[in-house]
């Protein structure tokens, strides 16, 4: 006898919180039946008490959707192998004297992420290091294998995050959807295709790692459970050594927790708090290590965020613009077709502004959605949930350099596409009526949405060929940020074309007057261009902005000194030198100067200042001109 509509619907509303036993008793049914509907609807596994032996040995399907995943993930991913060196790539690595060699291999573990090229910050990534490290050992300066190595990576966190949803017990649409959509997402080309966006892939595959190993060990007992609970352990610590996000994990492992048991009382027992312990604990030992190394555990520099400021005006409450930041996010996730390297949104000084009184209901509903798990949980919820919860280091709540990144959503895009897999399981349980119909209806137009991921993706690779796309690519979808436009003006100018190049200085300085590095870069095209008098305004306005700019100093001693006003020259020069006292380029032209206008003393004086790195054209002229 045929089971009907309405006891599918109560087993797909109920399974697994109530076992298999329970449902058929409940609905007057054999177990066996009870079995073969689990299956019809497409669980991905019973709970362990109800599989049957037949069950607990077939695994062939899952390594058919992992061989898939695999090479649907090639497949997608095989243009970017074309790509080159872009952006922070060659500060990264190419010039990254850890990576390349010239300093000792631990130094990888006891540096700063950015002090090899010259910028502070407050990151802790020797895992990324390393992995730029190995690349190096393999291939050298060939793009080509650090995108092979980005790929494998992603490869490998798409896999582990569908192993980690067979392992929470969704249902197999549900597992094979949200694996899908993550593995195509045109959201990820940037932390994919970016060579130096590696840092949030391995922070997400140490992570799902290290939930895959909870997860089966919590299907063991004694020294088996141990021994991978503490190899968890190892993977999140992995995790953090790869980017600083990875802190948020512990309450991403409760959330799945709760939903899995369905009650709050199981998460006070001993044996799962101290669980929960050891990963906090992992947490303080890493601070301990950040201390040590970086010299504080917490920290961030909140003026850096002026710079996304219009006008250079400053929100020191900036909740405004965190409500656009995740509405933001969620447009991005959910509709991903005007994709942009540099993010396109500015940062609001106004609860009126149209975009932020948008943003607010969106951002609240998602919000109330992520919410809702406390009182029915859902894996709608826990998707939300998950989103919000991954992207809160980034939401800007404590005000950082970068407003928003497209790399920044690779972990929160696991909860989306939780989220959008499970809209489309409703899908099937809403039409349940007609099975056979909502399946087909469902699966095409899940299918519809992963041929689009597809393509979009694909397009995307082309932007990351060289640093020229790049940044054509940023000013074309965010023309109003003046990083992507000063970026291009210095790519431009130096294949030559000073014209182009200026212009994008001129529109930095337009849309961010106090962009002193503009300014600067303004003058010297000037300056090639025989324009002194307007390559001095430039410079003074980036000296007035940036009173330690050493190279605008020294650029106008030299426009002086070619104009003859040698006295503004050496002023220029020695400016220049209160900065920087060993600055070269600011010691020869000093020293020629004073050759020039027969200062001896002040020649020999710079001369012994240069010491070993004096020109050797400059100590001839010196000893011709004033021999001792």
């Amino acid at each position: 006898m045929a089971v009907s509509n309405k006891k599918k619907r109560y087993i797909q509303r109920h399974y697994p919180k109530q076992d298999v036993k329970q449902l058929a008793q409940k609905l007057a049914l054999k177990e066996k039946e009870v079995e073969a509907i689990i299956q019809e609807l497409g669980y991905g596994q019973l709970q362990e008490k109800d599989k049957p032996v037949s069950l607990q040995k077939s695994l062939s399907w899952q390594l058919m959707i992992i061989i898939g995943i695999i090479v649907l993930n090639f497949l997608v991913y095989f243009p970017a192998l074309e790509a080159g060196f872009v952006c922070d790539d060659d500060s990264l690595v190419l010039d990254n004297s850890l990576v390349v060699g010239e300093k000792p291999f631990y130094k990888i573990f006891t540096t700063e992420f950015w002090s090899t090229a010259g910028r502070r910050s407050l990151f802790y990534r020797p895992l990324v290091t390393l992995s730029y490290w190995t690349d190096y050992q393999l291939y050298h300066t060939q793009a080509f294998g650090y995108h092979l190595s980005n790929i494998i990576f992603h490869i490998f966190a798409s896999v582990l995050l569908f192993l980690c949803l067979w392992r929470l017990g969704l249902n197999r649409f549900l597992v094979i959807a949200t694996s899908l959509l993550f593995s195509l997402h045109p959201a990820h080309t940037q932390s994919v295709t970016w060579i130096a966006g590696r840092t949030d892939i391995l922070a997400t595959l140490f992570l799902l790692l290290s939930l895959s190993l909870y997860l089966w060990s919590k299907e063991k007992q004694n020294k088996v459970r141990v021994g991978l609970t503490l190899l968890a352990l190892i993977s999140f610590f992995l995790s953090l050594l790869s980017k600083e996000v990875a802190a948020v994990f512990p309450f991403l492992l409760i959330s799945l927790d709760y939903i899995k048991k369905r009650s709050f009382k199981a998460l006070f027992q001993p044996s799962a708090l101290g669980v929960y312990f050891s990963y906090f604990l992992v947490i303080v030992i890493y601070l301990w290590l950040r201390q040590a190394v970086l010299g504080f555990a917490i920290g961030y520099e909140r003026m850096e965020l002026r710079i996304w400021y219009p006008a250079d005006q400053y929100d020191f409450f900036p909740l405004i613009t965190v409500f656009k930041i995740f509405y933001y996010y969620l447009k991005t996730l959910f509709y991903p077709v005007h994709l942009c390297f540099e993010c396109k949104m500015l940062a609001s000084l106004s609860w009126l502004d149209p975009v932020v009184l948008l943003s607010i209901p969106v951002v609240l509903f998602a919000l109330g959605v992520a919410i809702s798990i406390l009182f029915k949980p859902t894996y709608l919820g826990l998707g939300m949930l998950w989103f919000f919860i991954a992207l809160l280091p980034v939401a800007n709540l404590i005000p950082a350099q970068e407003l928003a990144m497209e790399h920044f959503l690779y972990l929160p895009s696991v909860g989306f596409c939780i989220f959008l897999g499970a809209i489309f399981e409703n899908g099937i349980l809403k039409l349940s009526a007609r099975p056979n119909l909502a399946k087909k209806l469902v699966i095409g137009l899940l299918s519809l949405n992963l041929i689009s991921y597809f393509a979009l993706t694909i397009i995307r690779h082309s932007v990351y060929k060289d640093d020229i796309a790049l940044w054509r690519d940023a000013i074309q979808g965010a023309p109003k940020k003046s990083r992507a436009l000063r970026n291009l003006g210095k790519e431009t100018f130096l294949i030559g074309d000073k014209s182009d190049a200026l212009r994008y200085f001129l529109w930095t300085i337009k849309y961010n007057p106090q962009d002193a590095d503009a300014h600067y870069n303004a003058g010297v095209v000037y300056m090639e261009l025989g324009k002194n008098d307007e390559a001095i305004k430039e410079y003074q306005a980036a000296i007035q902005i940036d009173p330690k700019f050493v190279e605008a100093y020294v650029n106008l001693g030299y426009i002086f000194q070619q104009k003859g006003d040698f006295p503004r020259a050496i002023q220029k020069y020695q400016d220049a030198l209160k900065v920087k006292p060993n600055f070269s380029r600011a010691l020869h032209n000093l020293g020629r100067v004073y050759l020039m206008v027969e200062n001896c003393p002040g020649a020999w004086q710079v001369f012994k200042q240069m010491g070993l790195n004096a020109p050797q054209v400059f100590v001839q002229e010196l000893e011709q001109k004033c021999p001792r």
